[in-house]
């Protein structure tokens, strides 16, 4: 009967091990947010760089744009994907395609294709939506292929830069970013999350 339990015992962590090894992961081609941890966010940024204005649409200037972000989670033996329902958003571009305004997404309206899973994103267990209601992006600067901002998640503010591409409605960014970095810590989820961000 003792050998039975061990063996169980044995089973049981190797197929834990096998499900965090092989499972789901964030795609490594995917660019991650690269976090600038030297930048004090008290001090007043006012510098701007301007983007290249070759090959860029003239109908992509001067306007403003709104916003939609979806995400992919990664957890043992699955991945998921889901959206913010809610995305408020003053970015535009001006004349010499310079980034300004920000992009706000109301948390509450998290949704996944899974009730379950849903719920427990707004739990205090990973974004905690009823104490840290939004998460902000606000732009910083630009060069003709990245962005930088001040990125607010769970109440933690981090300077980031992403890439992004220009399509023909737009921008769209999509990059990998860990929640560690925003005090978010899980057991057995993977804290890289996949974010795609289309401005239209």
């Amino acid at each position: 009967m003792k050998k039975v339990i061990i063996l169980i015992l044995i089973l049981v962590v190797l197929g834990v091990v096998g499900v965090f090894a092989f499972g789901p992961k964030p795609d490594e081609n995917i660019p991650s947010a690269q976090i600038d941890e030297n930048v004090s966010l008290d001090e007043n940024m006012d510098d701007v760089d301007t983007a290249t204005e070759d090959n860029t649409s003239l109908s992509l200037r001067g306007r403003r744009y709104n916003a939609a972000i979806s995400f992919k989670g990664f957890g043992p033996g699955k991945e998921h994907e889901g959206s913010i329902k809610t995305v408020t958003s003053t970015f535009a571009t001006d004349e010499s395609m310079v980034f300004s305004g920000e992009i706000i997404a109301d948390m509450n309206t998290i949704s996944t294709e899974i009730d379950l899973l849903t719920n427990d994103l707004k739990s205090e267990r990973f974004f905690d939506t009823s104490t840290y209601s939004e998460a902000k992006f606000v732009v910083v600067s630009n060069t003709e292929s990245d962005v930088t901002g001040d990125m607010t998640i769970h109440g933690v503010t981090k300077r980031i830069t992403v890439p992004y591409t220009t399509t023909k409605e737009g921008f769209s960014s999509t990059f990998n970013i860990d929640m560690k970095d925003f005090g978010i810590n899980q057991t057995l989820a993977n804290e890289v999350i996949e974010l795609t961000i289309n401005l239209n």
